[in-house]
């Protein structure tokens, strides 16, 4: 199963990724890299067009971008 993380780069969203590897196929989706996961695009939620091409072919997808992590400003 395939399965789209949004804010993979996240401290809930990486800690998700590592969790559903060997089981699942994460893909992470973030405005910045993520080194540590090898089916990784680096966009933005708010762009259509990489929505539209980042969802093509998922299974599921797990919207975490922009979820606090509980640190303070």
């Amino acid at each position: 199963m395939k399965i789209l993380i949004t804010g993979a780069a996240g401290v809930t969203g990486s800690t998700l990724v590592k969790g559903l590897k060997g089981k699942y196929q994460p893909c992470g989706l973030d405005l910045i890299p993520m080194l540590d996961l090898d089916d990784t695009i680096t966009g933005d939620i708010a762009d259509v067009d990489t929505m539209s091409n980042t969802t093509e072919g998922m299974d599921a997808v797990i919207h975490l971008a922009g979820c606090a992590s509980g640190e303070t400003p």
